[in-house]
């Protein structure tokens, strides 16, 4: 970044505070065009996104449209106090709810891991168990046939 665009992101900053209503920033380029917004969003602060010109008076629109609805949600809170309470303690039911669910899915996913783990270890023990017997077999053979050949001589 050269010196010139920090002092431009300096001066961005300082619009911040200075205007209340979105302005558009000429880019690097100097293009009209296209610049950088920089809107103040209720509820999340500050933003900058790179737009069209076109689209500003869109955005101011949706901005205002916001507000009034703000305002009007605001009105609406006044008369339904008692309703909030109720709603908390559902929400609150309902969370509490949730939390129990996962505990028992937990508990289950512990148990069939534990199932897992012992069939691989009853499936390993059989196996050695088959390889030691063929093992024995193997080695019973060989003697027998050592005995027969003594006895040939």
């Amino acid at each position: 970044m050269t010196s010139k665009y920090c002092k431009d992101n300096y001066w961005i900053i300082l619009s911040f505070f200075l205007y209340p209503q979105p302005i558009l920033l000429p880019t690097r380029g100097g293009n009209m065009d296209m610049g950088s917004l920089v809107i103040q969003i209720p509820n999340l602060g500050w933003r900058t996104r790179q737009l069209t010109t076109l689209r500003v008076s869109h955005i101011q629109e949706k901005g205002k449209e916001k507000e009034k609805r703000k305002e009007e949600d605001d009105d609406d809170d006044d008369d339904d106090d008692d309703d909030d309470d109720d709603d908390e303690e559902e929400e609150e039911k309902k969370k509490k709810k949730k939390k129990k669910k996962k505990k028992k899915k937990k508990k289950k996913k512990k148990k069939k891991k534990k199932k897992k783990k012992k069939k691989k270890k009853k499936k390993k023990k059989k196996k050695k168990k088959k390889k030691k017997k063929k093992k024995k077999k193997k080695k019973k053979k060989k003697k027998k046939k050592k005995k027969k050949k003594k006895i040939k001589k």
